[in-house]
């Protein structure tokens, strides 16, 4: 069913929105899309597909769509103490 629907997007070539990303997102993050902050707007790229960054309870993931939809923790590391 998701990749129906990530194809169906993709054939579309209108404007992606957040929200798109987010719905897509809820089944690889774990987190419900209301939990879900947008940080890169969807971009689509010829090689990757569509890319964008999203936060949900302190993580940071990012997630490309090509035939399905994949997101990975991106773990920031805390800045050095001055």
């Amino acid at each position: 069913m998701r990749m129906l629907l990530v194809g169906s997007a993709l054939a579309l070539s209108g404007c992606v929105t957040a929200q798109w990303a987010t719905g897509l997102s809820v089944g690889s993050t774990g987190c419900y899309q209301e939990e879900m902050t947008v940080t890169r707007q969807p971009t689509f790229s010829s090689g990757s597909g569509y890319v964008w960054e999203l936060e949900c309870n302190g993580a940071h993931f990012v997630c490309n769509a090509v035939r399905d939809v994949h997101c990975s923790e991106r773990r920031v590391a805390p800045k050095p103490a001055p």
